[in-house]
């Protein structure tokens, strides 16, 4: 389903983009467009910063408002063939295929799987949430009382979560990463995170005068096991392992991050795979058959098989899915 879509879009700047161009803070914060779309975007008078119209080169200040009104667009197709799991009075379970948007955002407005579901007439919320090119389970809640139970739940760590996950190199039986995550400042995309383990080299005390680096919060914590079940060997001749992951936080791209900063990228991973202009290159159209290649598969291998929630009664077996037959060719 696609529907030209004019949509107004309010941003407050943070503090951290003070000094920041207009064209590069919105390049770097929505990755969608490149720079020379966001440049056009602000010359033909649809982004205005506190009202007004603005330069490209324009410099933000803490609290700027930007407003955009793009140009109604069609949306790209997606995916679409979700199915249901398991549902309870309370409760469903969604097997999402990779490719297909959670909720709404960036240039994905209808076709997402929070409107084919109907969520807005519903009120259903989702508990989880999946990258768009990530596979498998969902939950939804099917009312406020349910999706306060289920975010208690989460706080608490009573939902365990277990995914399957392709990877590059040799990977050991079982071992386990605790660390947190950072902004990757070394990376060009704004929403990259970057894994340091907590048995990493200790950062290094600052020289007098210096500023002192901020101490770690609690919440960049992130803690995830990982259990290799199989090794073989990908199409380029190199090694890969399929393992299985347990988070026990639950971070924005807590498993990929951390699979990459240990030494082993998820295949087919466009942000944290072997190369970190892939992302740039596919933002852009630009993927070359060489990337293509070397991506091997067309999403990034991760997908979530099973979300076990803490209530009687229910067919776990009913709730969990399967890996993605486009991973059988590379498991051969």
């Amino acid at each position: 389903m696609t529907s030209p879509i004019p949509l107004t879009r309010r941003i407050s700047i943070p503090p951290d983009a003070r000094g920041l161009s207009l064209a590069g803070y919105l390049s770097a914060r929505f990755t969608y467009f490149d720079s020379a779309s966001w440049t056009r975007e602000i010359e033909e008078g649809r982004v205005l910063i506190n009202g007004r119209p603005a330069d490209p080169l324009s410099l933000l200040k803490p609290a700027d408002q930007l407003q955009w009104t793009p140009l109604p667009y069609e949306e790209p197709p997606v995916n679409a063939n979700w199915k249901t799991l398991h549902e309870t009075d309370d409760f469903i379970w969604i097997e999402k295929p990779a490719g297909l948007p959670v909720h709404p955002s960036g240039i994905y407005r209808e076709n997402t799987l929070w409107n084919f579901l109907g969520m807005a007439e519903t009120g259903y919320s989702f508990i989880n949430r999946l990258d768009r090119e990530t596979s498998g389970v969902v939950v939804a809640a099917k009312g406020s009382r349910q999706a306060a139970l289920a975010s208690r739940w989460l706080q608490e760590g009573l939902i365990r979560k277990e995914y399957r996950v392709l990877v590059h190199g040799a990977a050991p039986e079982a071992f386990e990463a605790r660390g947190y995550l950072k902004p990757d400042s070394a990376s060009p995309v704004r929403k990259k995170s970057l894994f340091v383990r907590d048995d990493a080299e200790p950062r290094a005390q600052p020289e007098s005068g210096e500023r002192q680096e901020p101490p770690i919060p609690a919440s960049s914590r992130c803690e995830t096991a990982f259990e290799r079940i199989k090794k073989f060997t990908l199409p380029d001749g190199s090694r890969g392992s399929l393992l299985a992951a347990f988070p026990r936080t639950g971070k924005t791209h807590q498993i990929r991050a951390t699979l990459q900063g240990s030494g082993f990228p998820v295949v087919g991973d466009k942000l944290y795979g072997l190369d970190p202009e892939f992302f740039i290159r596919f933002i852009e159209g630009s993927l070359t058959e060489k990337d293509h290649e070397r991506l091997i598969l067309p999403n990034q291998a991760l997908h979530c098989m099973r979300m076990i929630l803490p209530i009687k009664g229910v067919d776990i077996a009913k709730t969990v899915s399967g890996i993605p037959e486009s991973w059988d060719e590379v498991l051969v």
